[in-house]
């Protein structure tokens, strides 16, 4: 997404990708910038960690999430087959994945 090499999964369920960047030095705000006048846009934290969610639709949900004051991760995630009639909360689960994704990046330096 941002030039730098992105991680996706799939399968019947479910379609994530999760994109850093750690590159243009911004961190969070990036997505304040590019996105914060969205309608789905919202302010949370995850795992003590400020993030925001800049699209909410029924099936899909993206999530940027501040690593430090320069990085950044998007958490894109889309709910398929007989999820998308669960009434499954793709933010929710875009939420866990982020979490996990934090639970697994090394300490900063």
């Amino acid at each position: 997404m941002w030039g730098e090499k992105d991680c996706e999964w799939g399968n019947d369920n479910l379609n994530i990708g999760v994109s850093p960047d750690t590159t243009q030095g911004k961190g969070l705000a990036i997505v304040y910038e590019n996105m914060s006048g969205a309608p789905s846009f919202q302010p949370l934290t995850i795992a003590g960690y400020p993030a925001a969610r800049t699209s909410k639709q029924t099936i899909s949900c993206a999530i940027g999430v501040g690593t430090s004051d320069t990085q950044v991760f998007l958490v894109d995630l889309t709910v398929l087959g007989a999820n998308r009639t669960n009434n499954t909360d793709p933010c929710a689960v875009a939420q866990t994945v982020a979490a996990d994704v934090l639970g697994n990046l090394p300490a900063g330096q």
